[in-house]
């Protein structure tokens, strides 16, 4: 199976797929992470520090990352975080591909407008074709989540990405 990167240029060119590309300006040590999934691409850009199997991740939250009461809404806070898993199973299965089974956060702060929220994968694990992620997502130095998720992995070969 040959995964390859959604277009995502081609996307903003089409009426009605995606909203104004928002120009992202990355945090300092960050760089833009390349987006595979069109959903993830409308809510994003989100940031990595590399592309090792323990990394950082990070975005700036918008006006529409938020919920009525002026915080990131924690289902924009859980697809960042199921976005930064996915890339990091992806690293530590091999750059095989793996699927979601089970994702969890424990939220304890929230993050406000403006705010650089980072990702910060504190474990990583492979059991048999099982990847286990423990992480924190940070904002203003304060935790505002505990993540922990597993991931099937799928592909017998490795697969490349940008």
């Amino acid at each position: 199976m040959d995964a390859r990167p959604i277009d995502i240029e081609s996307l903003w060119l089409v009426p009605g797929i995606l909203p104004p590309r928002i120009a992202g300006h990355a945090p300092p040590g960050f760089r833009e992470l390349p987006l595979w999934d069109p959903f993830e691409a409308y809510v994003g850009p989100f940031y990595m520090t590399s592309d090792q199997p323990v990394q950082t991740a990070a975005f700036i939250v918008r006006h529409d990352h938020l919920d009525g009461s002026g915080a990131c809404d924690p289902g924009m806070l859980l697809t960042f975080a199921d976005s930064c898993s996915a890339t990091m199973a992806w690293n530590a299965a091999g750059r095989r591909n793996a699927v979601t089974l089970e994702l969890s956060a424990q939220f304890g702060a929230s993050a406000r407008l403006g705010d650089t929220v980072t990702f910060v994968c504190t474990s990583v694990g492979l059991l048999g074709e099982t990847v286990l992620l423990a992480a924190r997502i940070e904002s203003g130095g304060q935790t505002v989540a505990l993540v922990n998720s597993r991931w099937r992995i799928i592909g017998s070969t490795a697969v490349s990405q940008p």
